[in-house]
């Protein structure tokens, strides 16, 4: 008889998804339009992180020169060898390579979006009995 996996090894706590990602690259998402990106050394029930290898990026919105009130988004990229991050100021944690596949996917979504500018909008479609509709007049 085969045996029945008690369900020790899954996860029981939230922190416990934490505790996979030790020693793995991963992707965080901070306040005040930073992300971090770097290997996850250390975590306590705070959520507070100790990362290596981390690449921070920060995003900067500065007004134009120009009175058109149009808004410029400029990046700084930092590098540290090691950082330790408040849990207060983390929103988001997760694998990179995850976030890759979700982010590329969301990109293709995106880019394959036609340009609504270029769109020709038919009548709306009002609701008919589907018995006496044929199937011209629902598409």
């Amino acid at each position: 008889m085969a045996d029945i996996d008690d369900g020790a090894s899954a996860p029981a706590e939230p922190l416990d998804l934490v505790r996979l990602c030790l020693d793995v690259v991963v992707y965080v998402k901070m306040r005040g339009d930073r992300e971090l990106k770097g290997r996850l050394h250390a975590y306590d029930s705070h959520c507070n992180l100790v990362l290596g290898d981390v690449v921070e990026t920060i995003y900067v919105v500065e007004e134009s020169e120009e009175d058109d009130g149009e808004e410029i988004v400029k990046t700084v990229v930092k590098k540290s060898e090691m950082l330790f991050v408040r849990g207060k100021y983390s929103w988001i944690l997760t694998w990179v390579s995850l976030y890759l596949t979700v982010f590329q996917q969301a990109t293709v979504l995106y880019l394959s979006r036609p340009d609504p500018h270029k769109i020709k909008y038919r009548q709306p479609i009002t609701q008919k009995n589907p018995r006496n509709s044929s199937t011209k007049e629902r598409l």
